[in-house]
């Protein structure tokens, strides 16, 4: 079933929390006219009936995000609400990993000037990219989007996940999902790699706990090459990886084939979270795109550490 979803807009990834009774969601908005990629903002207080509470980022002339914004996440530090996000920028600008603070969800302000994470291959104050440490060894890569902070800090410091790539390795082998670690929100200090993985990116992760196993969501990425090595095309997935620690390494182990609703055959199920309902089940929503945010799912985990969707309510 259809939850949220705007007329004229392609909606895109979704990122969220909860406040008291109310969850909030934030998701990427693409007006049909052509208009530049902001951030939208819903409430509910159920998950499955939603009122749409208006645009909260966007683009701005003049600035190193000048054009719009792509995915992030949201938690709350300090009595405050702290929202990572990927800032996107033209001509001369390079784009980043902005910070926004809010007190209320609603009303969000832009903290400094500039990204607190740079992308891309760019010189960073440790050199072209940032170190990260794998398996004994350090590995350079360059972060792309997507921050994903885990809800709750660990020894005092808040945990990034971010979709990232290993500078050195080819197509297809370089996906890394790269951990930063941050006490106040202002320093941002690369750790380890969660994830080196056999693909191209792992896009707009999650990292969640259940029983004694970690989880970890991601849209796993893979460059359709020609002969030649140039690219041709990109294929995409959703993965469920798993670990037996927090900063991992995880492990891909389950490719989730998603069914969508008889009443919508087109578009595509990509890009997805699990939440807890208010009956304190584990249930997942999934970005229909282009229309929104379909389910929610319950959640059930089997033997083997996989896990399946009970598709309840899906027309």
């Amino acid at each position: 079933m259809l939850v949220y979803g705007l007329k004229n807009f392609r909606i895109n990834d979704s990122w969220y929390c909860k406040e008291g009774d109310t969850y909030h969601a934030f998701f990427l908005q693409t007006a049909v006219s052509g208009d530049p990629q902001s951030c939208g903002h819903m409430v509910s207080d159920d998950l499955i009936h939603w009122d749409y509470a208006g645009v909260v980022l966007q683009g701005e002339k003049d600035t190193w995000n000048d054009v719009g914004i792509a995915t992030g996440s949201v938690v709350k530090y300090s009595g405050r609400w702290y929202m990572l996000y990927t800032g996107v920028a033209g001509g001369e600008n390079t784009g980043g990993i902005g910070v926004a603070v809010s007190d209320d969800l609603f009303a969000w302000a832009r903290v400094g000037d500039g990204p607190v994470i740079k992308i891309g291959v760019q010189e960073t104050p440790y050199g072209m990219g940032y170190p990260f440490q794998w398996n004994g060894e350090t590995i350079n890569c360059y972060p792309l989007a997507d921050p994903y902070i885990y809800p709750e800090p660990v020894d005092g410091e808040y945990y990034i996940f971010v979709n990232s790539q290993a500078a050195d390795l080819p197509y297809n082998r370089r996906a890394a999902m790269a951990i930063f670690k941050t006490r106040d929100f202002k320093s941002f200090v690369p750790y380890k790699l969660a994830v080196l993985d056999d693909c191209d990116r792992i896009e707009t992760c999650q990292v969640w706990k259940h029983g004694g196993k970690y989880y970890m969501y991601g849209g796993r990425v893979y460059a359709k090459q020609m002969e030649d090595g140039t690219v041709s095309g990109w294929e995409n997935g959703n993965w469920i990886f798993t670990s037996d620690s927090f900063t991992g390494p995880y492990m891909p182990i389950q490719k989730l084939e998603l069914i969508r609703d008889a009443s919508r055959p087109e578009g595509g199920l990509y890009i997805a979270k699990v939440l807890e309902d208010p009956a304190g089940k584990e249930v997942m929503l999934i970005n229909h795109i282009p229309y929104g945010a379909v389910g929610p799912y319950p959640v059930h985990y089997l033997p083997d550490d996989t896990i399946a969707l009970e598709y309840k309510n899906r027309v």
